[in-house]
């Protein structure tokens, strides 16, 4: 199991280092920019913009996420060019990492709309994809993809440069200690990961990471398929019985990913009782002394299930409340460890070279 999450001194918000958050959070939030000065993305611009404010809070910036505009900005470069170098070197402060795949996000967009108009400017942008392609090892790609026609659809604007986002990710190697938390970004949801997800599952020595965008749905689906495949956990929040949330948690099964399910206790009946024989665990933000108790209970129990696993054992859970969930992984760890202990104890016997007591008379 991961060693506890070491936070940076003086900042807790902030994540460890890690390729897999960076990338994705930079790309993502350099990319959801630059649609916001774009007629395309306007449409979808106050779901985005909320988007970035919640990557940001997650990155220790929820101060920054207040420079972004509440309405949709007027079309422009130079609006959008001052709000991004504004942001970078708190980005950079971060992880340069972090700073320079947003830098990628961007440019990404944007060569595709001015490749017709201005070869210049097109010529520089594709000079600083290769700069960053070398730097970071990165995968080929067809300038060709990432022409935007004149009136295409949103959709159509973040395709390509999505797909190439899932070929940088599936590039990378595994992180077994970055857990990916699939919250749905729905109203009640989102203290959540702050206050219950992230706490429990730094106190198991994972990191939690968060992909906070929405795109269509079969952009959705690609990049978290490649976000689970290099993640090393997954914690499943199933509130809102999201059929799409159900398909990501049959994908970590068949990864063989541990996983969490959770569901908030008030919309407990909307969601299973078990998915892929893993029980769902219910938790309640009305309690008085929420979550003071349900983030040690449930780190206790992400512990004792992990442990388990360590040894080829799978622990049998009913499904319910944190607290009678923490009540069966007690009981059935103890079937688990101690049978392991008597045989070490027998062995270290043996091999002081008196029988075992099993074989005593």
């Amino acid at each position: 199991m991961p060693r506890r999450v070491e936070e940076p001194p003086g900042d807790p918000g902030v994540e460890r280092s890690s390729p897999l958050c960076h990338r994705y959070h930079g790309f993502v939030l350099g990319q959801c920019l630059a649609l916001a000065f774009m007629p395309a993305g306007r449409a979808r611009f106050g779901e985005r913009a909320a988007g970035m404010r919640e990557g940001l809070a997650d990155l220790g910036l929820a101060a920054q996420a207040a420079w972004l505009p509440e309405t949709p900005p007027e079309p422009g470069g130079a609006s959008h060019a001052a709000l991004l170098t504004r942001l970078l070197p708190y980005l950079s402060a971060r992880s340069r990492e972090l700073a320079e795949f947003a830098v990628l996000g961007g440019v990404l967009i944007h060569y595709g709309l001015v490749v017709a108009d201005d070869p210049a400017a097109a010529a520089a942008i594709l000079a600083e994809i290769d700069r960053l392609r070398a730097t970071y090892d990165l995968p080929p790609i067809d300038p060709a993809r990432l022409v935007i026609a004149a009136g295409e659809r949103d959709a159509d604007v973040v395709g390509p440069s999505l797909a190439y986002l899932r070929e940088i990710l599936l590039r990378l190697p595994s992180e077994p200690d970055t857990a990916l938390v699939l919250i749905p970004s729905a109203t009640g949801l989102a203290d959540a990961y702050d206050r219950f997800a992230r706490p429990a599952l730094a106190d198991c020595g994972y990191r939690a990471f968060r992909p906070w965008a929405r795109f269509t749905p079969e952009d959705d689906a690609a990049l978290t398929l490649a976000l689970i495949d290099r993640s090393g956990f997954v914690w499943a929040d199933v509130s809102d019985a999201d059929p799409a949330l159900f398909h990501a948690i049959g994908a970590a099964h068949a990864l063989g990913r541990r996983s969490a399910l959770v569901t908030r206790a008030d919309r407990a009946a909307a969601a299973p009782s078990t998915l892929g024989g893993e029980p769902v665990i219910r938790y309640d933000p009305t309690d008085a002394d929420w979550p003071a108790s349900a983030v040690p209970l449930m780190a206790a129990c992400l512990a004792a299930l992990e442990l388990a696993a360590e040894r080829g054992e799978r622990l049998r859970v009913t499904p319910g409340p944190i607290a009678r969930v923490f009540d069966d992984v007690s009981h059935a760890l103890r079937h688990v460890l101690l049978p392991a202990a008597i045989e070490a104890a027998e062995a270290a016997i043996a091999d002081a070279g008196d029988p075992p007591p099993t074989a005593r008379r």
